[in-house]
């Protein structure tokens, strides 16, 4: 009878706890959070413990791919309370990642990091992104090459354009395209340093390689290039993308009637 009297009035006294919605804006919010839900799991008996529950979500596979990153760093530094000084190695840091959180995730590391004020971090991060790369200086970086060469990055990455990064180092390093293909397109970087702007016949031979290159993003800094040295060019090219299948197609049409009448013309 008294048992059921305690039970009873625990029922009338219960604390009505409504949903407590956090976002990554509220990182201190969720830091103290944290840090006091730790205490009561500590303790022997704690109501906090026994009913309180915490759910995340909906998240994406990028967005629970950062929480696990930092997860295992905030449980490494718990377990390991008197050092102050830690060495993090993140192995593919862009694994997973959609390029919109390839852009936020070194800023969101330092800045997480950087909040611990007693604390010192040496970073070493492995990324296949030119996107990451765009965040850290080039005296920060070394390239692996897949027979384990180790070199210096000569051209600066910090701020850099992410399509010219794809393009000198991972389309044309990262093994995914033959030697022979390799050495053509490192040719053809050459002679699009070297063009002239008046020369219009080698303009229309590097824009036809440029064009003949499979990877869209590499195909486009190639013709990118070009049109740089050109502003005529610019123009047209941006007509061209502009322009519907349907105008593409008669453009196209004329000027292999043009070509055919000049070719005979020169018999």
């Amino acid at each position: 009878m008294g048992e059921r009297l305690q039970r009873d009035r625990a029922q009338k006294n219960y604390l009505d706890l409504k949903d407590w919605e956090l976002g990554v804006q509220d990182f201190e919010d969720i830091k103290n959070l944290v840090e006091w839900y730790s205490k009561e799991l500590k303790k022997p008996q704690s109501f906090f413990k026994r009913n309180l529950r915490f759910d995340i979500g909906p998240v994406s596979t990028g967005e629970l791919a950062l929480l696990n990153l930092f997860s295992y760093i905030a449980d490494a530094m718990a377990k390991n309370p008197l050092q102050t000084r830690f060495l993090i190695i993140i192995d593919e840091i862009d694994a997973g990642l959609h390029p919109r959180w390839q852009q936020k995730i070194m800023k969101f590391l330092l800045d997480w990091l950087g909040s611990f004020k007693e604390y010192r971090f040496q970073l070493i991060v492995t990324s296949h992104s030119p996107i990451v790369l765009s965040d850290i200086l080039k005296e920060h970086v070394i390239l692996l090459s897949g027979d384990a060469t180790v070199r210096s990055m000569e051209s600066p990455t910090f701020g850099a354009n992410i399509a010219m990064q794809f393009l000198d180092v991972f389309y044309m390093d990262k093994g995914n395209i033959g030697e022979f293909a390799k050495e053509k397109i490192g040719n053809l970087i050459s002679r699009i340093d070297r063009f002239q702007t008046n020369d219009s016949e080698e303009r229309r031979e590097l824009l036809y390689l440029a064009g003949s290159v499979g990877d869209p993003v590499a195909r486009r800094e190639l013709q990118n290039r070009i049109m740089k040295k050109n502003p005529l060019h610019v123009s047209f090219m941006e007509e061209w993308e502009r322009s519907s299948d349907e105008e593409r197609r008669k453009v196209l049409e004329y000027m292999r009637k043009q070509h055919n009448t000049e070719a005979k013309g020169d018999r």
